[in-house]
């Protein structure tokens, strides 16, 4: 997600509600009837604060009606709800695995493995339509 990466910038800045305004008003002036989703941040533990401060931003946002083109996908519900998808907590899994002793080609998961960047996208296309 996004805002996952800009994480590290809110010890600086205090608030990510101005980043997001940046953003939907540029895309906003390009044309305002394109739709802007943003993702909600689950909550990880080496990243305190993190989701409260970005999800409280943006849900401010979109409480005050400014940009009606912006629209919240609950990506923290998601996350929090499929957890062996992810290979480190943060990460999704790939379909696919790299096995070291064939030189790296490709052999498919046991069949309890969560792709989860599979997954993820099933998920977001449900979302968009």
């Amino acid at each position: 997600a996004l805002a996952t990466n800009d994480c590290h910038l809110l010890s600086v800045q205090g608030d990510y509600s101005g980043d997001i305004a940046r953003i939907v008003s540029a895309i906003s002036a390009a044309d305002p009837n394109v739709p802007v989703f943003w993702l909600t941040v689950p909550d990880y533990p080496e990243l305190p604060d993190c989701a409260s401060i970005v999800n409280g931003d943006l849900e401010q946002l979109l409480q005050a009606g400014m940009y009606p083109n912006l629209k919240r996908f609950d990506y923290s519900a998601w996350a929090g709800a499929h957890p062996e998808c992810f290979y480190d907590g943060v990460h999704l899994r790939e379909r696919w695995r790299k096995d070291p002793r064939s030189g790296g080609s490709n052999l498919p998961e046991p069949s309890d493995y969560c792709a989860g960047q599979f997954k993820y996208a099933t998920w977001l296309k449900a979302e968009l339509d």
